[in-house]
């Protein structure tokens, strides 16, 4: 029997690449206010229907969204804020509106907890899939999003922070002494970094708007300096752009620079993306230029930091509807095992960019092993290239149907992929 025949023997009885996560009570919580708020109901069932369009839910292992349990969110919440949301479930709509009033960006409805309990519970329970070995890699289609969220309160759209509950777990329940957090969503997530800050089995790496702190969530504490507290001191990971406008060149230049040599350095057990969709080419919000080809591509990296099967992707921000849907179509088709799409031409990031990486590399240096942040312009250094994976044949079918889980990394000129071992 021949290798590829005796690999898809075993096709039939393999879990599901891919657990799918998604809740029409989800869909509750709406601003009392203005139904037109960027953070809309529609945000989420325009992402499912171009997955069920696309056909990329087919063959998925669809995880329940049950509401959060108490315990859970005490793992990174305070207890007076767990019971003053319980309290809010049961207001009017015109209490609502004041109470949401008191905090950063928030709306209210009598739904609101509810849906934000089953966000972090979805959340969780793909967490829980993923590493039980259930299915390889997740993908939590979640709203309200969580990355502002506090230990203490909602902050920027955010009641709970779903992705620190996810990761909290992993670290308490499971065990997991090496988890990475990357946060490509155009606002820094000042919710996990606070919440992990002193932590050093939780790595958490944002690449966002900065400004000088003029940005939102407007702080200094997304500056490139801000490297974490104590034992934490090196997994906290700012790569802050100064500047509107980033685009495919310049996010990729700092994936491979600053994201791709620690990661390997901190080898995670789980990768959890907080995937804000908000730097995408046309988001009312994000201003930036970032096309579902670069995503896929930061995606794929993250797959290949960690072994297969422990990826998992969950909704933050983005609010141009075509935007966030084809952006994270083009995640989850990586996650369900293909190669991100080719770039045809040598991809060059701004002065910006170039920037904003040496500074975090500079703040990183004595806790990575990094570059020379330095490097003369004009040196091949300047530049990025990701080049056509094609070279995987028939092998990108083995990584997607198949229950292989050892790996070796294929190395082909800039960019790493994961490639099955016979």
């Amino acid at each position: 029997i021949s290798l590829r025949q005796g690999l898809m023997a075993g096709v039939e009885s393999s879990p599901p690449r891919l657990g799918v996560v998604f809740d029409e009570r989800m869909c509750l919580h709406e601003d009392p206010l203005d139904p037109g708020h960027p953070e809309q109901p529609a945000r989420v069932s325009a992402i499912f229907e171009e997955l069920s369009a696309t056909g990329l839910l087919r063959g998925v292992l669809r995880v329940p969204a049950t509401p959060a349990a108490d315990k859970d969110l005490l793992r990174v919440h305070t207890e007076d804020w767990v019971e003053r949301s319980d309290d809010l479930a049961g207001m009017a709509v015109e209490q609502l509106v004041g109470e949401a009033a008191r905090f950063d960006s928030i709306f209210l409805n009598p739904q609101s907890v509810e849906a934000a309990r089953l966000s972090v519970g979805g959340t969780v329970n793909l967490t829980r899939k993923v590493l039980s070995g259930k299915c390889f890699n997740g993908a939590a289609i979640v709203r309200p999003p969580g990355h502002h969220g506090e230990a203490h309160c909602a902050k920027g759209f955010c009641v709970f922070n779903n992705v620190a509950v996810a990761a909290a777990v992993a670290r308490d329940e499971l065990g997991l002494d090496r988890i990475l957090i990357v946060d490509w969503d155009v606002h820094h997530g000042n919710g996990i970094q606070h919440m992990f800050e002193d932590d050093p089995r939780v790595m958490y790496v944002s690449l966002h708007r900065y400004e000088g702190a003029k940005f939102y969530p407007c702080s200094t504490d997304a500056a490139p300096s801000r490297v974490g507290k104590g034992a934490g001191k090196g997994a906290t990971v700012n790569v802050a752009w100064n500047r509107g406008g980033m685009g495919d060149a310049d996010y990729l230049w700092a994936v491979r620079r600053v994201l791709r040599p620690i990661a390997r350095q901190f080898k995670p057990q789980l990768v959890i993306i907080s995937a804000g969709f908000d730097a995408a080419k046309g988001d009312p919000l994000g201003g930036c230029r970032v096309s579902p080809q670069a995503f896929a591509h930061m995606t794929a990296e993250c797959c290949a930091a960690t072994a297969p099967g422990r990826c998992v992707m969950v909704l933050e921000g983005g609010y141009n509807l075509r935007s966030i849907a084809t952006c994270f179509a083009a995640c989850v088709r990586v996650l369900r095992g293909e190669a991100p799409p080719p770039y045809s031409r040598f991809l060059r990031p701004s002065k910006a960019a170039r920037q904003a990486v040496r500074a975090t590399m500079r703040a990183h240096a004595k806790y990575w092993r990094l570059r020379d942040p330095d490097l003369e312009e004009g040196q091949e250094e300047d530049g990025v290239m990701f080049v056509d994976p094609t070279i995987f044949g028939t092998h990108a079918l083995c990584v997607s149907r198949s229950r292989l889980h050892r790996f070796y990394p294929l190395r082909w000129k800039f960019v790493q992929y994961p490639a099955p071992m016979a």
